[in-house]
Protein backbone atom coordinates (compact mmCIF):
# COMPACT_ATOMS: atom_id res chain seq x y z
CA UNK A 1 0.00 0.00 0.00
CA UNK A 2 1.49 3.62 -0.96
CA UNK A 3 0.25 6.85 -0.04
CA UNK A 4 -3.40 8.14 -0.28
CA UNK A 5 -4.22 4.91 -1.35
CA UNK A 6 -6.62 3.76 1.36
CA UNK A 7 -10.52 3.40 0.78
CA UNK A 8 -12.93 3.81 3.93
CA UNK A 9 -12.56 6.87 6.38
CA UNK A 10 -9.04 8.46 5.11
CA UNK A 11 -5.49 7.85 4.48
CA UNK A 12 -3.55 6.69 7.80
CA UNK A 13 -1.35 3.59 6.60
CA UNK A 14 1.95 3.40 7.77
CA UNK A 15 3.35 5.66 4.53
CA UNK A 16 0.64 7.81 4.92
CA UNK A 17 2.04 8.04 8.53
CA UNK A 18 5.40 8.80 7.38
CA UNK A 19 4.07 11.24 4.73
CA UNK A 20 2.30 13.68 7.37
CA UNK A 21 5.45 13.63 9.74
CA UNK A 22 8.03 14.91 6.45
CA UNK A 23 5.28 17.43 6.34
CA UNK A 24 4.52 18.12 9.87
CA UNK A 25 8.46 19.00 10.03
CA UNK A 26 8.44 20.97 6.55
CA UNK A 27 5.79 23.12 6.03
CA UNK A 28 5.98 26.56 6.42
CA UNK A 29 2.79 27.30 8.09
CA UNK A 30 1.93 26.45 11.64
CA UNK A 31 -1.71 25.60 11.16
CA UNK A 32 -0.67 23.48 8.43
CA UNK A 33 2.39 21.63 10.38
CA UNK A 34 0.17 21.15 13.36
CA UNK A 35 -2.88 19.44 10.74
CA UNK A 36 -0.35 17.24 9.72
CA UNK A 37 1.00 16.46 13.02
CA UNK A 38 -2.34 15.32 14.38
CA UNK A 39 -2.62 13.20 11.07
CA UNK A 40 0.46 11.67 11.62
CA UNK A 41 -0.52 10.70 15.36
CA UNK A 42 -3.83 8.79 13.94
CA UNK A 43 -2.20 7.19 11.47
CA UNK A 44 0.16 5.78 13.85
CA UNK A 45 -2.93 4.85 16.50
CA UNK A 46 -4.54 2.43 13.53
CA UNK A 47 -1.66 0.69 12.79
CA UNK A 48 -0.97 0.11 16.60
CA UNK A 49 -4.46 -0.83 16.73
CA UNK A 50 -3.41 -3.23 13.96
CA UNK A 51 -0.02 -4.61 16.53
CA UNK A 52 -2.88 -4.81 18.98
CA UNK A 53 -5.65 -7.07 16.67
CA UNK A 54 -3.17 -9.68 16.44
CA UNK A 55 -2.80 -10.22 20.41
CA UNK A 56 -6.40 -11.36 19.93
CA UNK A 57 -6.67 -15.71 19.10
CA UNK A 58 -10.24 -15.05 17.32
CA UNK A 59 -8.06 -12.57 14.58
CA UNK A 60 -5.01 -14.78 14.20
CA UNK A 61 -7.16 -17.51 13.65
CA UNK A 62 -9.31 -16.54 11.49
CA UNK A 63 -11.99 -17.21 13.91
CA UNK A 64 -15.30 -14.84 13.45
CA UNK A 65 -16.53 -13.67 16.87
CA UNK A 66 -19.53 -12.09 16.96
CA UNK A 67 -20.70 -13.46 20.30
CA UNK A 68 -18.73 -12.38 23.78
CA UNK A 69 -15.33 -13.17 24.05
CA UNK A 70 -11.61 -12.74 24.60
CA UNK A 71 -11.75 -9.00 23.55
CA UNK A 72 -15.09 -8.29 25.53
CA UNK A 73 -13.48 -9.71 28.57
CA UNK A 74 -10.27 -7.40 28.57
CA UNK A 75 -11.90 -4.46 28.04
CA UNK A 76 -14.07 -4.80 30.90
CA UNK A 77 -11.85 -6.48 33.31
CA UNK A 78 -8.43 -6.31 31.56
CA UNK A 79 -5.00 -4.66 33.13
CA UNK A 80 -1.42 -4.53 32.91
CA UNK A 81 -0.25 -6.06 35.74
CA UNK A 82 3.52 -7.35 34.28
CA UNK A 83 6.33 -5.31 32.52
CA UNK A 84 5.08 -5.09 28.86
CA UNK A 85 7.32 -7.60 26.17
CA UNK A 86 8.91 -6.93 22.89
CA UNK A 87 11.85 -8.16 21.31
CA UNK A 88 14.28 -5.68 20.54
CA UNK A 89 16.03 -7.68 17.50
CA UNK A 90 12.87 -8.00 16.10
CA UNK A 91 13.74 -3.98 14.95
CA UNK A 92 17.12 -5.10 13.38
CA UNK A 93 16.34 -8.38 11.66
CA UNK A 94 17.80 -7.50 7.92
CA UNK A 95 16.49 -8.11 4.94
CA UNK A 96 13.83 -7.13 2.21
CA UNK A 97 11.28 -6.72 4.34
CA UNK A 98 10.39 -3.84 6.26
CA UNK A 99 11.54 -4.51 9.50
CA UNK A 100 7.78 -3.66 11.05
CA UNK A 101 6.59 -6.72 9.30
CA UNK A 102 8.38 -8.74 11.62
CA UNK A 103 5.98 -6.94 14.73
CA UNK A 104 3.09 -8.64 13.45
CA UNK A 105 4.82 -12.05 11.66
CA UNK A 106 8.41 -13.10 11.31
CA UNK A 107 7.81 -15.82 9.20
CA UNK A 108 9.89 -17.73 11.67
CA UNK A 109 6.79 -19.95 13.25
CA UNK A 110 6.18 -22.66 10.83
CA UNK A 111 3.23 -24.31 12.55
CA UNK A 112 5.90 -27.35 13.89
CA UNK A 113 7.95 -25.44 15.53
CA UNK A 114 5.99 -24.06 18.76
CA UNK A 115 8.71 -23.24 21.32
CA UNK A 116 10.14 -20.85 18.87
CA UNK A 117 7.43 -18.71 19.80
CA UNK A 118 8.36 -18.04 23.03
CA UNK A 119 11.61 -15.51 21.33
CA UNK A 120 11.75 -13.02 18.80
CA UNK A 121 8.58 -13.57 16.81
CA UNK A 122 5.90 -11.40 15.26
CA UNK A 123 2.71 -11.25 18.13
CA UNK A 124 0.30 -12.79 15.43
CA UNK A 125 2.75 -16.25 15.42
CA UNK A 126 3.14 -15.61 19.38
CA UNK A 127 -0.67 -15.62 19.38
CA UNK A 128 -2.16 -18.47 16.92
CA UNK A 129 0.59 -21.37 18.00
CA UNK A 130 -0.25 -20.58 22.18
CA UNK A 131 -4.25 -19.79 22.14
CA UNK A 132 -7.06 -21.24 21.07
CA UNK A 133 -10.53 -19.35 20.25
CA UNK A 134 -13.99 -20.97 20.58
CA UNK A 135 -13.90 -22.70 17.26
CA UNK A 136 -10.34 -23.36 16.59
CA UNK A 137 -9.48 -26.11 19.07
CA UNK A 138 -8.46 -28.95 16.27
CA UNK A 139 -8.22 -26.34 13.14
CA UNK A 140 -4.17 -25.75 13.79
CA UNK A 141 -1.14 -27.47 14.59
CA UNK A 142 -0.78 -25.79 17.93
CA UNK A 143 -1.98 -25.53 20.83
CA UNK A 144 -3.42 -29.29 21.32
CA UNK A 145 -5.29 -30.06 24.29
CA UNK A 146 -3.86 -33.20 24.33
CA UNK A 147 -0.60 -32.08 25.77
CA UNK A 148 -2.12 -30.87 28.44
CA UNK A 149 -2.49 -31.65 31.81
CA UNK A 150 -6.31 -31.65 33.61
CA UNK A 151 -6.76 -29.59 36.57
CA UNK A 152 -9.19 -28.64 39.02
CA UNK A 153 -9.75 -25.20 39.54
CA UNK A 154 -12.62 -22.74 41.19
CA UNK A 155 -14.91 -20.94 39.33
CA UNK A 156 -17.44 -18.26 40.38
CA UNK A 157 -20.50 -18.81 38.29
CA UNK A 158 -24.32 -17.51 39.03
CA UNK A 159 -25.19 -19.96 41.28
CA UNK A 160 -22.20 -19.81 43.40
CA UNK A 161 -18.45 -21.29 43.41
CA UNK A 162 -17.58 -24.46 42.10
CA UNK A 163 -14.99 -26.45 40.66
CA UNK A 164 -14.44 -26.90 37.04
CA UNK A 165 -12.09 -29.23 34.83
CA UNK A 166 -9.48 -27.56 32.86
CA UNK A 167 -6.62 -27.76 30.52
CA UNK A 168 -3.47 -26.28 31.90
CA UNK A 169 -0.76 -25.89 29.06
CA UNK A 170 2.70 -26.02 30.04
CA UNK A 171 4.83 -27.22 26.91
CA UNK A 172 4.75 -26.79 23.25
CA UNK A 173 5.72 -23.39 23.06
CA UNK A 174 4.71 -20.52 25.99
CA UNK A 175 4.90 -21.99 29.56
CA UNK A 176 4.56 -19.08 31.69
CA UNK A 177 7.96 -19.60 32.79
CA UNK A 178 7.09 -23.12 33.70
CA UNK A 179 3.78 -22.74 35.50
CA UNK A 180 1.54 -23.43 32.86
CA UNK A 181 -1.55 -21.52 32.50
CA UNK A 182 -5.43 -22.21 31.51
CA UNK A 183 -5.41 -23.03 27.90
CA UNK A 184 -9.67 -23.71 27.82
CA UNK A 185 -11.93 -25.49 30.01
CA UNK A 186 -14.06 -28.73 30.21
CA UNK A 187 -17.61 -27.46 28.81
CA UNK A 188 -20.53 -27.89 31.08
CA UNK A 189 -22.52 -30.40 28.91
CA UNK A 190 -19.60 -32.83 28.09
CA UNK A 191 -20.82 -35.10 31.49
CA UNK A 192 -24.19 -35.31 30.43
CA UNK A 193 -22.58 -36.42 26.89
CA UNK A 194 -20.29 -39.02 27.96
CA UNK A 195 -23.58 -40.25 29.72
CA UNK A 196 -26.18 -40.59 27.50
CA UNK A 197 -23.86 -41.15 24.38
CA UNK A 198 -20.62 -43.17 25.92
CA UNK A 199 -17.08 -42.34 24.46
CA UNK A 200 -17.46 -42.05 20.91
CA UNK A 201 -14.50 -40.18 18.98
CA UNK A 202 -17.26 -37.79 16.62
CA UNK A 203 -18.98 -37.37 20.18
CA UNK A 204 -15.28 -36.04 21.77
CA UNK A 205 -14.93 -33.86 24.45
CA UNK A 206 -15.70 -30.45 24.03
CA UNK A 207 -14.16 -27.63 25.37
CA UNK A 208 -14.96 -23.62 26.02
CA UNK A 209 -13.39 -20.51 27.31
CA UNK A 210 -14.64 -18.95 30.25
CA UNK A 211 -13.73 -16.09 32.48
CA UNK A 212 -10.55 -18.16 34.49
CA UNK A 213 -9.02 -18.51 31.05
CA UNK A 214 -9.25 -15.09 29.37
CA UNK A 215 -7.83 -13.93 32.35
CA UNK A 216 -4.63 -16.59 32.18
CA UNK A 217 -5.10 -15.27 28.67
CA UNK A 218 -4.31 -11.43 29.10
CA UNK A 219 -1.67 -12.09 31.62
CA UNK A 220 0.26 -13.08 28.59
CA UNK A 221 -1.23 -11.62 26.22
CA UNK A 222 -1.65 -7.88 27.27
CA UNK A 223 1.94 -7.16 28.32
CA UNK A 224 3.08 -7.96 24.49
CA UNK A 225 0.36 -6.36 22.90
CA UNK A 226 1.19 -2.80 24.96
CA UNK A 227 5.21 -4.04 24.26
CA UNK A 228 5.00 -4.10 20.43
CA UNK A 229 2.72 -1.58 20.14
CA UNK A 230 5.91 0.51 21.75
CA UNK A 231 8.32 -1.31 19.78
CA UNK A 232 6.33 0.16 16.59
CA UNK A 233 6.62 3.90 17.87
CA UNK A 234 10.31 3.35 18.79
CA UNK A 235 10.67 2.05 15.33
CA UNK A 236 8.85 5.37 13.53
CA UNK A 237 10.38 7.63 15.93
CA UNK A 238 13.66 6.02 15.72
CA UNK A 239 15.69 9.12 14.40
Amino acid sequence: MSIGTQILDGNFSWFDARDYFYKSLTLAKKEEREKYFAAMFRSLGQVMHLVQDVSVPEHTRDDAHVLRGYEDWVNTYGNINTVPVFFEELLQMAGTTLPLVYLFDSDRYDGTNPDITIGAVGLAEYTNANFVSADTRDSFSYPKIENCNVVARPYAGPTGTHDREYFLKNGYGETNEGRGYLLCVRDYNDYWRNLTIGDMPSFRPKYSLDENVYKEYSELLLPRAVGYSAALLKYFFRG
